[in-house]
């Protein structure tokens, strides 16, 4: 969340001139809660077909140590981070209609 958060302020800053008149721009961080919990839900929804599809090709032992090995392989941050490409399109394109 704080990766999050810091690349979108980052972005707001970095492109003032787009977001200074820019009426409730306090939106966009209080809608990152929703959005990181859907990616949150994604993200383990996708750890457990991995999981699911290393059970049936080695078993589960395999299987639980492939989906430990793979939460701590810094999966989180790159989700994240691939995740702020749609949401920043979203918060441009809402900044522009809502001048």
């Amino acid at each position: 969340v704080t990766l999050f958060l810091f690349l979108l302020a980052a972005f707001i800053l970095f492109d003032w001139r787009e977001f200074c008149g820019a009426r409730r721009l306090w939106l966009p961080f209080v809608a990152t809660i929703p959005y990181l919990f859907v990616v949150n839900v994604l993200r383990i929804a996708g750890i457990l077909l991995y999981a699911l599809s290393v059970v049936g090709a080695k078993g589960a032992d395999a299987a639980s140590n492939a989906a430990v090995e793979t939460f701590h392989s810094h999966v989180g941050w790159v989700i994240y981070s691939l995740a702020i490409g749609p949401y920043l399109w979203a918060v441009y394109r809402s900044v522009a209609r809502h001048r």
